[in-house]
């Protein structure tokens, strides 16, 4: 990972989990969403902002790695063919933002056919 970047994504996250919100502690985790593992390591962005989210290891991190289903619904893992800025997460387990790789966390529709239209826009460009 690129120095500097977990703080960067610590300092986006507030101090909070960016999986549930609650305060971060000791056991905070830089979690990738698309796996190093399944096809990650290989793509250059794997270190990006948009693929990267601080999580507490037990209530998301744990959930996240072992592939539970609602972390893909919710955002936390992408799919392995997917694109980590085309996918949105619900953060902090309250709305839905796109990750941006300049650190910003933006707002995605609340409209399913609008993020729809979003999200095939997103990965068209990636």
């Amino acid at each position: 990972m690129p120095p500097g970047r977990r703080d960067a994504v610590l300092a986006r996250s507030g101090g909070r989990c960016e999986g549930c919100g609650a305060l971060l502690g000791w056991n905070a985790e830089c979690h990738h969403r698309k796996a190093k593992g399944v096809g990650g390591s290989s793509d250059p962005s794997i270190h990006s902002m948009s693929n990267l989210l601080m999580l507490n290891v037990r209530c998301c991190h744990e959930p996240a790695t072992n592939a539970e289903r609602w972390t893909k619904v919710n955002g936390l893992r992408v799919p392995n063919a997917g694109f980590p800025l085309a996918v949105p997460v619900l953060y902090r387990g309250r709305r839905w933002v796109w990750l941006e790789d300049d650190e910003r966390v933006v707002d995605a529709p609340f409209d399913d056919e609008q993020r729809a239209t979003e999200v095939a826009r997103r990965a068209g460009a990636a």
